[in-house]
């Protein structure tokens, strides 16, 4: 009876320390689970932040580079402008050649980054200005030259003027002379020292060239 006892007692303890056991790997298996779930739930949510980061930074890159080439684009069309109203209006012609090339050379660029495009608008405006000045240059020049053909003008008018009035006072001498010198015949002519006298000189009459031909007292 006493032996029967120990036995029994040692079935009953033995089987709750499997019942122990048991629930103990259950346990521990669900936290395992639960830990690895948690564990792929923070990866899988970091992955998706690290890519809506990365979505976000390539749609600013695009922005960035869309605004690039279009503040580009406005710069090469004022340039382009500017050359074509300033054909033969440029006081030196190889500031409209430097800036061709400067336009050519925007047009040219293909490229991801940014700053590539943005580097092309300094050149661009330092030759349009460059251009913009010798228009400036070639307005003064053509107004300086325009006034001194106007002065230039004014002085040939001044002398031509000037020439007419000569003649005219010349003319009225020589009349004023013909009316008041007088022969009365070759021999007062050639007392005077006149003779032969001439169509023209003061003195000279058709009594005094028998001939006609414009020479008296031959």
């Amino acid at each position: 009876m006493k032996k029967a006892s120990t036995i029994l007692l040692c079935a009953v303890l033995a089987l709750g320390l499997s019942g122990c056991s048991s629930n103990l790997a259950t346990q521990d298996t669900a936290s395992e689970d639960a830990a690895s779930q948690s564990a792929a739930a923070a990866s899988s949510s970091a992955a998706a932040s690290k890519s809506a980061e990365a979505k976000k930074k390539a749609d600013e890159d695009a922005a960035k580079l869309a605004d690039a080439k279009t503040t580009l684009t406005s710069k090469v069309q004022e340039a382009q402008a500017l050359l074509d109203s300033s054909s033969n209006s440029v006081a030196d012609p190889q500031t409209r050649a430097a800036l061709t090339d400067a336009i050519n050379t925007a047009n040219d660029i293909d490229s991801d980054n940014p700053q590539s495009y943005t580097d092309a608008l300094t050149p661009l405006q330092q030759n349009m200005d460059t251009v913009n000045a010798s228009v400036e240059q070639k307005k003064q020049d053509d107004a300086a030259a325009a006034a001194k053909q106007a002065e230039a003008d004014a002085a040939a008018k001044r002398a031509e003027e000037q020439k007419a009035s000569e003649d005219a006072a010349a003319a009225q001498n020589a009349r004023n002379q013909q009316q008041s010198t007088y022969y009365a015949n070759c021999a007062a002519v050639r007392a005077a020292g006149k003779a032969p006298i001439y169509r023209g000189e003061p003195g000279y009459s058709a009594k005094l060239d028998r001939d006609g031909d414009g020479i008296g007292c031959e």
